[in-house]
């Protein structure tokens, strides 16, 4: 889904990291709020997300959606 959002495809994608964020697996978040965090501005539509996943249990999970939040703030 992330290689899909890099090529113009968040439409389609997006959804599916959205989704994701709900995962009962704590790496699979992980990995895909990295993924946001790679997609910068294209990740915005999920911001809601991103903001709940601010009360993650996950204590990496929240960092790294502090930093999606960061990042997207600064564009």
């Amino acid at each position: 889904a992330q290689a899909m959002c890099e090529w113009g495809q968040e439409k389609e994608a997006l959804p599916v990291l959205v989704e994701a964020l709900k995962c009962d697996t704590d790496k699979a978040r992980l990995y895909t709020m990295i993924a946001l965090r790679k997609i910068g501005a294209k990740a915005r539509p999920a911001l809601p997300q991103i903001e709940t996943a601010l009360k993650d249990p996950d204590d990496y999970v929240q960092r790294v959606a502090r930093a999606v939040l960061a990042q997207l703030e600064n564009k």
